[in-house]
Formats: structure tokens, C-alpha cells, sequence
């Protein structure tokens, strides 16, 4: 029986290359030898271990998800390379397999502890007591005192730096102060404006010139009258505009080389 399962841990072992790679970082504690010992000590001879470990800040396996492989663990008794299959099994680098047993009216504890990385038997430990304590908290100190000596807990071994996140400085460029900029602004507009008036006047000379041919002799004077009135008007009108066009056209330039340079405001 116990070939079949060492047969059976080793083609899961064989079947998973990738696993010391993954390998959750965290301890197994599994029972491997139990003969005279009463299954509630067992128990919490296991716990107490489990206990042990997180005070020493290892991480474990829990009860319930160890429970389901502890036939295994039997079948393995101390033997590295069966218990670090196991370990596989359970997504655990370390096993820490115990064993609690009669020895004529004495008890002997024993325990090992394997890196299932390499199945190598990392360390182990025995005491041969007089019988079973009521409370195994002590005894369990002991034992994982015994097996990580010299050893640092995972969350020890490689500390992740420090996540430093810079941000950089918000660099604000307030607008320069462009004192001419309206009137820059404003005076082209009015330029527009006056340009667009005066091409009515304009429209409306033409207009006026064209029909002079018809108009009677009596009235051609009041009609050349209003001619030159129209015309003096749209030449004025669009001499202003052209005028205005200029002037904004300079006070542009002059607001462009006037601009002091933008100064960064830096919001930290």
C-alpha cells in the first residue's frame, strides 16, 4: 500500500515541472505517525505546530485543507521526497510532518521539516516525554524552534522595496498682462465695421451714378449734388476704415513686442 502512494505522489510530482517555480510560500503541518497517541491530541498537537509558526511569522496551511491529505502523510512517514510531493499537493514550499508515538510507558515526539523545493530534509527534532501533555502549546514552541533555526520566514527572506511614486511638479504658465490687446481688438473691429459701411455707400453711389442719365434737366443739379455727397461719404468712410486697419494692425505689433515673457508657476 504504501508503494502504491508513493507511486502515485510521484507521477503528481512528475506531472507538475513548473511547481518550484509557483509554489505558494507557506508551511505544511502534517501528522505522519500517530501509533498509541489519541487522535484528539493529534489534533491539537497539529494546531499548536500551526500556531507555533504563524508566531514566528510563517504562514501555514489551514486545518481543513491539510485534513484531506493526511493519509498521505502517513503513508510517507519521514521520508523527504514523499512529503515534498505532498507539499506539491497542498501548494506549500515547507512540510513540517510530525509524529507522536508509545515507547514502552514513555511517549516519543519527533518531527522533520522539508523543503519540498528540493525534498530535502531541512531539519528535525525528537523528545521523549513521559506522556502525552494536556497542552502541547509548549512542546509545539519547542519543536518549530528546533526546525527553523537559522532559517528566515518567507515574508523575511526577499522584503519588497518601497514603492516610491514621484509626482512631478504641476507647472502652470499664467498668461502675460497684454494691456493693448482690446484695443488692438476693438479698433480692428471698427475698421471692419467701417470698411463693410462704406462698401454699402459705394454700392449705393454707383447705383445713384447710373441713373443720372435719366434724370431731367431740371433736377440734374440736386441729383449731381447728391452724387458728390454719396461719394465724398463712401471715400471717407473707407479712408477711415483703411485708417483703423492700420491702427490695429500696429497696436498689434506693438502689444506683441510690448508681452513679457510667461513666467511658469510651479504647484507643488
Amino acid at each position: 500500500m504504501k508503494i502504491a502512494w508513493l507511486v502515485g505522489l510521484l507521477v503528481f510530482s512528475l506531472s507538475s515541472p513548473s511547481w518550484a517555480e509557483d509554489v505558494a510560500q507557506r508551511v505544511a503541518v502534517v501528522p505522519y505517525q500517530g501509533a498509541g497517541a489519541e487522535p484528539d491530541f493529534t489534533a491539537r498537537f497539529a494546531e499548536a505546530l500551526r500556531g507555533a509558526l504563524i508566531a514566528r511569522d510563517w504562514p501555514v496551511v489551514d486545518a481543513a485543507e491539510t485534513e484531506r491529505r493526511q493519509r498521505a502523510a502517513a503513508m510517507c512517514g519521514e521520508d523527504a521526497e514523499c512529503l515534498s510531493t505532498l507539499g506539491q499537493r497542498l501548494d506549500a514550499r515547507w512540510v513540517l510532518g510530525f509524529g507522536v508515538g508509545r515507547v514502552g510507558s514513555g511517549v516519543m515526539a519527533s518531527a522533520v521539516l522539508v523543503d519540498g523545493t528540493v525534498a530535502v530534509k531541512l531539519e528535525s527534532t525528537s523528545e521523549q516525554l513521559p506522556s502525552l501533555p494536556a497542552d502541547p502549546t509548549a512542546l509545539a514552541a519547542r519543536f518549530v524552534d528546533a526546525l527553523v533555526k537559522g532559517l528566515r520566514p518567507p515574508s523575511k527572506l526577499n522584503p519588497p522595496a518601497p514603492e516610491v511614486v514621484e509626482n512631478p511638479p504641476l507647472v502652470v504658465t499664467q498668461p502675460p498682462p497684454r494691456p493693448l490687446r482690446p484695443w488692438a481688438i476693438g479698433t480692428a473691429i471698427g475698421a471692419g465695421a467701417l470698411a463693410i459701411t462704406g462698401g454699402i455707400l459705394a454700392i449705393v453711389a454707383r447705383q445713384h451714378y447710373a441713373g443720372l442719365s435719366s434724370v431731367p434737366p431740371d433736377q440734374r443739379a440736386a441729383a449731381d449734388a447728391r452724387q458728390s455727397a454719396l461719394n465724398a461719404s463712401a471715400d471717407a468712410v473707407m479712408g477711415t476704415a483703411i485708417a483703423a486697419g492700420v491702427a490695429a494692425v500696429v497696436l498689434f505689433i506693438l502689444d506683441a513686442r510690448s508681452a513679457p515673457t510667461p513666467q511658469p508657476e510651479v504647484n507643488r
